[in-house]
């Protein structure tokens, strides 16, 4: 009876190591099938204000961030799909709102700035199947070159020392956004403005570049704080 048991306990262990390696093929079979991209590759370059460059084919005249993205085409010798085009992704840093910014069937360019996580997949018929992401590229940061900066003649807002606020100034201009760079052209703040007023006690003494984006057009300005 003992012996029995025995029995059924090892042919139950085999059956588990039989899928479990069954799994695995399975699984090593489809990702094969799907190959991915190889040597994903993103960069960007920044157009400063005034200035011209292009992009997608286009002229853009600055400020404008331009973003180039290229890979190798992925080994299809082992499978028999067909590679019909690929998807390039983004999501935010916390790897949350993935979307995808382009379909397209060879590198592309973009006018756009990209923070986040970005990637490409490829794209497959007869049969359908979309291959696992390529090697991930991640960008923290869209520094602008401060050499480049242009201030307007006239201050569009200033900083009220007691109050440690941005305020406008008494223009007919619509200030729509503003940007707060550090020495370093990091970004440290941004701000929709829509009081007209920005608070800045939570950062250090220091010059700061502010980036004002109006109904006309983008502006720089030097503050001291």
């Amino acid at each position: 009876m003992q012996f029995g048991k025995i029995l059924v306990h090892l042919k139950l262990e085999l059956m588990k190591r039989y899928l479990l390696v069954s799994l695995v093929m399975l699984s090593a079979t489809v990702f094969a099938q799907f190959p991915p991209p190889q040597n994903f590759v993103y960069s960007y370059s920044y157009i400063s204000l005034d200035d011209y460059g292009m992009c997608a084919g286009e002229m853009l005249e600055g400020p404008a961030y331009c973003s180039y993205f290229s890979w190798d085409e992925p080994d299809t010798t082992g499978t028999s799909a067909s590679l019909d085009y690929y998807n390039i992704y983004i999501t935010d840093l916390d790897y949350e709102n993935e979307i995808i910014i382009a379909t397209t069937e060879i590198s592309h360019e973009v006018e756009m700035g990209i923070i986040g996580h970005i990637w490409v997949t490829a794209v497959y018929s007869n049969p359908n199947g979309e291959s696992e992401p390529s090697n991930i590229e991640t960008n923290t940061d869209l520094p602008i070159s401060l050499d480049e900066i242009k201030v307007p003649e006239s201050d569009l807002v200033y900083y009220n020392r007691e109050t440690q606020l941005i305020e406008k100034r008494n223009n007919k201009l619509v200030i729509k956004e503003i940007k707060i760079y550090n020495s370093n052209a990091k970004v440290l703040k941004q701000s929709r403005f829509e009081l007209n007023k920005l608070s800045l006690i939570d950062l250090v003494e220091g010059v700061y570049i502010l980036e004002i984006i109006t109904d006309k057009k983008v502006f720089y300005q030097k503050i001291l704080k």
